[in-house]
């Protein structure tokens, strides 16, 4: 005998839309192995519903349909919720610090940089960049990472838009620039790409946060825009990673909300400059 559906008996549309984005994740973790579920739903939910809006899909059991059994839309879905895009040189007081910081790495014979969960050229055009006019970068290893290697291959071979070009050069020169942004740069079609001695030292690999452990020491982490997206549990397993990779008096760049739990996890750190979430490793 059916039993009758009541108002009282329906979950909220909210909780029905937790369900379905514990759903999505589970399935995109098991299809595709891109691994969502310690993430913090709040930060994909609105990127989410762009893509809905994007394909005309009015629930997230829709999106899971679609994105399950047509690879194509899945890879689109996957893309742009690992995307951070970042323009060269942002935020000047953060890079001015950064140049400071960079100046230190002089004293190690051969530091090591990580860039963690990095899906941003701009990131690691601006690093190399800073780096080589602080005299450090032709005896420094630069480490690009990312959980998906699309987003590595995707990241080692893009550019940035030629039009990008004079806003890039200003945030350049405003974040201390020695010389002319487009003096690393070589034109392709219509879009920039680093110059090919900037990419010498630049190693791409993939590694996932979520689930593998330290491969290196080094001497300074930057990971600023991924942990905003990460969930409790899956940041401080993250500072758990950072904390095991870096040496001695090492520099770790985090967001600038990232410093109560950083005492949390280990309390050697002490910070540089706190509203900007670099802080140095003491012991």
């Amino acid at each position: 005998m059916a039993v009758p559906v009541t108002t009282s008996s329906v979950a909220p549309r909210a909780a029905i839309e937790d369900i379905e984005l514990a759903l999505l994740f589970e399935g995109l973790y098991r299809a595709r192995g891109d691994d969502f579920r310690a993430y913090e739903p709040t930060a994909l939910k609105v990127r989410l519903h762009a893509f809905m809006i994007e394909h005309q899909l009015s629930t997230l059991s829709a999106l899971q349909d679609l994105v399950l059994h047509h690879p194509v839309f899945g890879d689109a879905l996957v893309r742009m919720l690992y995307a951070r895009p970042t323009a060269m040189f942002e935020h000047t007081a953060y890079q001015i610090a950064l140049r400071s910081v960079a100046r230190e790495l002089r004293s190690w014979p051969a530091p090591n940089v990580w860039l963690p969960e990095c899906s941003s050229a701009e990131e690691v055009f601006s690093t190399a960049i800073l780096l080589e006019e602080e005299g450090v970068y032709g005896k420094t290893r630069i480490f690009v990472t990312h959980a998906n290697q699309d987003v590595v291959s995707a990241t080692m071979s893009a550019g940035f838009p030629a039009n990008h070009m004079p806003a890039y050069a200003e945030n350049y020169r405003r974040a201390g620039g020695k010389a002319e942004l487009i003096a690393y740069c070589e034109p392709h079609g219509d879009a920039f790409m680093i110059s090919p001695s900037l990419r010498q030292n630049i190693v791409w690999a993939q590694s996932d946060l979520a689930s593998d452990a330290s491969f290196n020491e080094f001497q300074l982490v930057l990971c600023r825009r991924a942990m905003k997206d990460f969930g409790q549990a899956l940041r401080r397993r993250s500072l758990h990673v950072f904390d095991e990779s870096l040496s001695a008096f090492g520099i770790l760049s985090l967001d600038s909300e990232s410093e109560a739990e950083l005492r949390m996890v280990t309390g050697r750190y002490k910070p540089i400059e706190p509203s900007l979430g670099l802080y140095r490793r003491l012991g």
